[in-house]
C-alpha cells in the first residue's frame, strides 16, 4: 500500500476531527489489520499522559479549538 499524499492526510485528519467533534462520545477503540501486523488506536477524551506529549493537529483541522 503507498504512502498518503499530504492532501489525503490533511483530509483524514480534517474527517477525524469532524467525527471527534460530532460523533464521539468519551472513547473508541479500533484495530487494523497491515502487513506489518495489527495496529491499535485509541482515542479518548483524557490524555493517558501529559498533554505537552502529543502534536495538536488544529491548524491541519481548520480548528480553533483546544
Amino acid at each position: 500500500m503507498e504512502k498518503l499524499s499530504n492532501s489525503e492526510f490533511y483530509q483524514m485528519i480534517f474527517l477525524l476531527h469532524r467525527y471527534m467533534s460530532a460523533d464521539m462520545d468519551q472513547f473508541e477503540n479500533w484495530s487494523f489489520d497491515t502487513e506489518y501486523g495489527p495496529v491499535y488506536a485509541e482515542l479518548t477524551r483524557v490524555p493517558s499522559g501529559p498533554p505537552s506529549g502529543y502534536d495538536n493537529l488544529n491548524h491541519i483541522a481548520g480548528s480553533s479549538e483546544s
